[in-house]
């Protein structure tokens, strides 16, 4: 479980990286370009995947459709999480965030259904209450009925719908045949975010390149932050499914991460938040508590 809470502190740094990309006026698109290539070149050269095995073949590599679904899944993951960082600019961050992270309910019902994985009780109950928080949260209004504030919620919206696709195939990878021992799931992962913020960055027509002094932080932190993470991930997916019990992995990350940033926006931005928001993001963090069963979990 450990796994997932590590993983759910470094998800909330992207969204805290997002911010200050967002407020430094730097290009995403190229910033997760140049983190994806460094991570590749990190996870290559530091073992993580262990790309020597695997090229002299001591390490089978995968089939082409196990490539191409996780390739698809790393390239949906960043479609989610590009399109919230448009929600997070136009509208209140902490809900945007909120509605976008709870897209956890997707696999989780997913993988019940098509892996057997229990859905308990306290699972139905955790999503009724994750549902009822979205829907406060995307109903609240501004004081101004900001357009700009609708739109950010419905790319939020959207990004629930995204995340929550890329989440549900990312979590079934736990259950195929391949045992990634080499870890190349990291590798396919990173090659599947560099594509893709590549294909947003030329869908944009900004054929720019340049990078200012202010982006190399940014890029390193979030290079070291999301290798990391995506190795984590796979471990702790690897791990909960031999249990039968992969959907819990995204609950309890995605818990950490929305309450990790929810505080951040509170107590560093002063974000305010009418009490329907407030009740709504709570309902989502209490959800999100009750699904990953985290006290029974932590206790025994």
């Amino acid at each position: 479980m450990w796994f997932a809470v590590v993983v759910g502190m470094l998800w909330s740094c992207t969204g805290i990286f997002y911010g200050h990309i967002s407020r430094s006026k730097l290009d995403v698109y190229l910033v997760w370009i140049c983190c994806a290539l460094i991570s590749i070149a990190f996870a290559s050269l530091s073992g993580i995947t262990d790309v020597p095995a695997l090229i002299s073949g001591k390490i089978p590599l995968p089939s082409a459709g196990y490539a191409g679904f996780m390739f698809g899944a790393g390239m949906l993951n960043l479609t989610g999480s590009l399109t919230l960082y448009q929600a997070l600019k136009r509208g209140n961050p902490g809900i945007a965030w909120a509605i976008g992270q709870s897209a956890l309910i997707v696999p989780l019902i997913a993988l019940s259904i098509w892996y057997k994985e229990p859905l308990q009780l306290y699972k139905v109950i955790g999503i009724v209450f994750i549902i009822g928080g979205i829907i406060a949260l995307a109903g609240d209004k501004n004081k101004e009925g900001s357009p700009v504030q609708n739109t950010g919620i419905m790319l939020a919206l959207l990004a629930f719908c995204i995340t929550g696709g890329a989440g549900t195939m990312t979590s079934s990878c736990g259950y195929f045949s391949y045992n990634d021992q080499g870890n190349i799931r990291t590798l396919i992962t990173l090659s599947a975010y560099m594509l893709t913020a590549l294909i947003w960055k030329l869908c944009a027509r900004d054929f720019s390149f340049k990078l200012n002094r202010k982006a190399l932080g940014i890029i390193g932190l979030m290079a070291l932050s999301t290798c990391t993470g995506i190795f984590l991930q796979f471990k702790g997916l690897d791990h909960l499914a031999a249990k039968r019990a992969g959907g819990v992995f995204f609950p309890l990350a995605i818990g950490i991460c929305v309450a990790g940033f929810s505080l951040y926006t509170i107590l560093v931005k002063k974000e305010k938040y009418s009490l329907t928001a407030g009740c709504g993001l709570a309902a989502v963090i209490l959800g999100i508590i009750v699904i990953s069963n985290v006290v029974n979990m932590f206790v025994h």
